[in-house]
Parts: structure tokens; sequence; C-alpha cells
């Protein structure tokens, strides 16, 4: 319910990571936070039927994330957990229909032999660090999964990847050397997260512990703690998921 979907966004949510001692209490947890979250809404409003706003969710993990850099790498599914609340993808892959729609895309073209992607971005997405989304910086961001090789998860998706081009300032067009026909899908991935254009200037393999490094998702990276915790903080101003959220805004309970 965090990944694909979190419709429940809270001010705060900590993750603690458990030891194999603890993991039956773990998967006990994470049991009852998805039966929560499940639950009828009034269970979390108030009388009006208002969302409530504000308060701290705790999410139990199995093992460290590793890395806070959505391509470099981690620690399986409980990498993904933490990521894709601070990084968001062009296109949005819905678990529900299984249909690709928009993110940070509002609308996309793909050219009769699946080699050319045009994308038309969003005018009124920020960074945490309070820059704006730019179809350069997704060239930027793009050409900088290329450079990164085999240090990135994506090399292998952008092995025909032959280059971006930014055509005004919301529009991008992404060109590959062969047919890509899942690309769409691929870049839906928390792998493709797109950082900011400041967040790319640190080295690649420097990312790995999420300090400095800038994403447009409805959280923030506030602590972590090796082994024991990671907290996230709720970003305020977010106003941009995906079209089929309920809650499409900043987070609350």
């Amino acid at each position: 319910f965090l990944t694909h979907q979190p419709l429940f966004r809270k001010t705060k949510i900590t993750m603690k990571l458990f030891s194999p001692r603890t993991a039956l209490a773990a998967t006990a947890l994470v049991t009852a936070l998805t039966l929560s979250a499940c639950s009828s809404s009034s269970a979390q409003s108030d009388a009006t039927g208002e969302p409530q706003e504000g308060g701290t969710l705790t999410f139990a993990l199995g093992n460290d994330p590793l890395s806070f850099s959505p391509a470099a790498g981690g620690n399986g599914n409980d990498t993904w957990y933490v990521n894709r609340q601070l990084y968001e993808s062009l296109v949005y892959l819905n678990p529900d229909t299984t249909e690709v729609e928009p993110w940070l895309a509002t609308s996309w073209e793909v050219n009769d032999d699946a080699t050319e992607f045009t994308f038309h971005l969003r005018d009124d997405v920020t960074f945490s660090d309070g820059s704006a989304l730019t179809a350069q910086t997704v060239v930027a961001n793009f050409d900088d999964l290329k450079a990164a090789g085999a240090n990135s998860n994506a090399v292998a998706d952008l092995r025909t990847y032959a280059g971006s081009e930014a055509v005004d300032e919301h529009t991008v067009v992404i060109r590959f050397s062969e047919p890509n026909a899942a690309f769409l899908t691929t870049a839906s991935s928390v792998t493709f997260g797109i950082v900011s254009e400041a967040t790319l200037e640190i080295p690649f393999t420097e990312r790995n512990s999420g300090e400095n490094v800038s994403g447009s998702g409805p959280f923030t990276l506030a602590s972590y703690t090796k082994d024991s915790q990671v907290t996230l903080e709720k970003r305020e101003g977010y106003s941009w998921a995906p079209e089929s959220f309920d809650n499409r805004g900043e987070a609350h309970l």
C-alpha cells in the first residue's frame, strides 16, 4: 500500500528494521498496517469526514535499504518501499488496470517503430531542493543513467539508448537505436525516478547515502540510522500525484 498507491500519506513515516528473531513480529506489523490502511475511512477521520492531518506511521522492513539513490541498487523491495516515496517517474503503471498513466509527464507520443518517445511534462513540479522539473532535467537524468554504466540498475534497459533532446522547456524526446516497445513500462519504475539537476552533480556512487539527493516525491529523507531505521517527512505543497490516486496532494492520515 505504500509502493503502488500511497493514499494514506502521513506527515512522517518511520521505517524500522527488524532482525531475524523479530521477523514474525515484523510480518504481523506489516499485515496489521495493511489491514488498517484498507479499513473504512471513518476510522481515520474526524466528525466531518475530513482526513486528519499529521501523524506517524511505523512500517516494518526486513532489511536495510542500503541505497537512497533510485537507480543505484539496494536491498530489493526494502529499498523500493523507501525510494518510491522520495522519487517519481515520468509515467505511472497502475497495478489495478495495468495501464500506463500520466505522472510527471501529462502525455506522450511514440513513433511507429518505438525508437522515439516524446514526453510533455507538467509545468508545476518541483524537487525538494526547490528547483523545477524541466525537459533539460529529464535529459540530464537519462544521460546520467547511461553514463553510470554497470553502477546503475538501468544499464540493461538503456543498452540501446541513443540520447535525449529538450525540444522546449517542458517537452523532451528520448531516442533508442533499436525498437524499445517496453520502454513506457520501464520508465514507470523507481529505477527511472527523476532527481534534481543539483543531485546529478554528486558523483553517481556517492548518492547512496541520500545526503543532498533531491526528488519530487511527497516525502523527503529526514534521517537514517544504518541497520536501525529510516525516517521520511512530508513535503509541504506537494500536489502532482497520478490522477488515479484518491489523494493527489500533501500527505495526510
